[in-house]
């Protein structure tokens, strides 16, 4: 039973990584059309919704979280572990939305005008993610052990 349980916990904690992924894309998007702080959908033509989009560059992450935290015993290194693997997911996100910016971008380009220069807000991004991270975390230590 403690081991569904924590399989469990480690399956929300990976649903970090597109949440961060959504978040960081939803407000450069915001921050390249209204100039300010604002979270806005980027819009593709061969799209049909962008948090599908997300969810599905994000499967990769998902399951290396779940392999590396159902191996690694330390939490920092689990929490390493999701800030990687959710900055990589982020980058992966604004590298496949890039046309919504504009037509040409380079892989030059969109590591550095669109991802490097927003660095500040993948910062913000990733605060619910850690938090999402941290609660079932915290919430399998204070369970009674059976």
């Amino acid at each position: 039973m403690q081991r569904l349980i924590r399989y469990t916990c480690i399956l929300l904690q990976s649903l970090a990584i597109p949440l961060t992924a959504g978040l960081f894309l939803c407000a450069v998007t915001g921050e390249l059309r209204q100039r300010r702080l604002v979270l806005e959908w980027p819009y593709l033509i061969d799209s049909y919704h962008p948090a599908l989009d997300i969810l599905g560059l994000s499967l990769l992450g998902i399951l290396l979280y779940a392999v590396l935290a159902s191996l690694l015993r330390q939490r920092l290194l689990h929490a390493v572990a999701l800030l990687l693997l959710a900055m990589l997911t982020a980058y992966s996100a604004v590298q496949a939305f890039a046309t919504a910016f504009g037509n040409t971008w380079t892989p030059a380009e969109v590591f550095f005008e669109l991802y490097v220069a927003h660095l500040h807000l993948l910062a913000l991004a990733l605060l619910p993610g850690l938090l999402l991270w941290w609660l079932p975390d915290w919430l399998h230590r204070r369970l009674p052990r059976a």
